[in-house]
């Protein structure tokens, strides 16, 4: 496992996840280079409604759609 890759930048990963409606706030954000293709993240996302739990997963997901494999804790 590599450190954080050069191209990522995790501000606005975190600025995306916190623009959407429910997310309250996004903290312990990592990304990690696993090798020359794959990139890993981890973050916890606190929502101000968990009834929207599923809804806000989907809105999410593009703000990371080249990181995988990505562990979200809400």
């Amino acid at each position: 496992m590599e450190g954080t890759p050069e191209d990522v930048s995790i501000n606005k990963i975190t600025a995306a996840m916190e623009d959407i409606e429910g997310v309250e706030n996004v903290h312990h954000v990592h990304v990690w280079q696993l090798d020359e293709q794959s990139n890993a993240l981890e973050v916890h996302v606190v929502l101000s409604n968990m009834d929207a739990m599923e809804t806000i997963k989907k809105h999410l997901k593009p703000c990371f759609m080249t990181i995988i494999p990505s562990n979200i804790q809400l």
